[in-house]
């Protein structure tokens, strides 16, 4: 997924709810990578803090061989 994203925050989080383990990258403006795979139980979550403005590249998987659907989460409020 591409996600521009611009405007002042203090937070922004990206996350992902699935009923398998699932994982998420996150490659921001700045060229770093970020990763997570549990953040809430299975279910992963990327939290930047002050985000810099322009495209973040989002990838949504699964830990293992097991697949299920998930629900893409971009919020700026707590997650």
């Amino acid at each position: 997924f591409d996600l521009y994203w611009s405007g002042q925050s203090g937070r922004l989080t990206i996350a992902a709810e699935s009923s398998a383990d699932t994982v998420i990258l996150v490659s921001d403006p700045n060229g770093n990578w970020l990763f997570n795979d549990d953040h809430n139980g299975l279910n992963p979550a990327v939290v930047i803090q002050n985000p810099a403005e322009g495209l973040y590249d989002i990838w949504v998987g699964t830990w293992g061989s097991d697949t299920a659907p998930a629900r893409l989460i971009i919020t700026e409020l707590n997650h």
